[in-house]
C-alpha cells in the first residue's frame, strides 16, 4: 500500500513558489483584481453557466468556442450522455459548491506588525528584523539572509530608526515577513 513520501521529498521549486505566493496574497491581497468565486465568468465552467442562463441549448452551451459554430469535437461531445460531459459536470460542481460557500470579504491580514515591533522595544531595523526572524522561524537564518533583510528594510524605510518610520512601517514590515516566509528555513519548519 503506497502513501505519502517521507522526509523533504514534497519540496519542489513549484511548491516553494506557490507557498510564497500564498504568503504574499495573505499579506497583500489584491482587492481590485479579486473575483468572487460565486461569479464564474473567468473559467470554462463560468462560460457554460453563462450560456445556459442566456438560454442556449445544452449542446451549444458546452461548445469550446463559438456556440453558433459547432466543431467536430463539439458535435461528438453532444452525442455523449450529458452527465459524463466534463464541461457541464464542472459547471454543476461549481454551481453546487458556490451555493454552499459564504463569500469572504477581501482585506489584508488582520495582523499589526507595526504594533508588534513597537511593543517588542525594537529601535532599529536590525532589531525589528531579529524580532520577525525569531517570530517566524524555528531555526536561525543565515547571517547573509539576516543582513539582506536588514538592508531591504533600511532601503524601504529610508532610515534604520524605527521611531522615525513608525507612521509608514506596516507595508515594509509585511514585505520583510513575506521575504522571511520565502526563505528555505521557513519552508523546512
Amino acid at each position: 500500500m503506497a502513501g505519502w513520501a517521507q522526509g523533504r521529498s514534497w519540496i519542489t521549486p513549484a511548491l516553494i513558489q506557490e507557498r510564497g505566493n500564498v504568503a504574499f496574497d495573505f499579506l497583500f491581497p489584491n482587492v481590485i483584481d479579486f473575483y468572487d468565486p460565486n461569479f464564474l465568468t473567468r473559467s470554462g465552467d463560468g462560460i457554460v453557466g453563462e450560456r445556459l442562463r442566456d438560454g442556449y441549448a445544452f449542446s451549444s452551451a458546452i461548445a469550446l468556442d463559438d456556440p453558433g459554430r459547432m466543431t467536430a469535437f463539439d458535435l461528438a461531445a453532444t452525442e455523449r450522455d450529458e452527465l459524463f460531459n466534463t464541461r457541464v459536470s464542472g459547471y454543476r460542481a461549481w454551481a453546487q459548491a458556490m451555493q454552499k460557500l459564504i463569500p469572504t470579504p477581501r482585506g489584508a491580514a488582520r495582523i499589526d506588525l507595526t504594533r508588534m515591533i513597537l511593543d517588542s522595544g525594537a529601535e532599529t531595523t536590525a532589531e525589528a528584523v531579529d524580532y520577525l526572524l525569531a517570530r517566524f522561524l524555528r531555526m536561525p537564518a543565515s547571517a547573509d539572509v539576516r543582513e539582506a533583510l536588514v538592508e531591504f528594510l533600511d532601503a524601504e524605510l529610508g532610515t534604520p530608526d524605527i521611531a522615525r518610520a513608525r507612521t509608514y512601517l506596516e507595508d515594509p514590515l509585511r514585505m520583510v515577513a513575506h521575504l522571511i516566509m520565502s526563505t528555505p528555513e521557513y519552508q523546512i519548519d
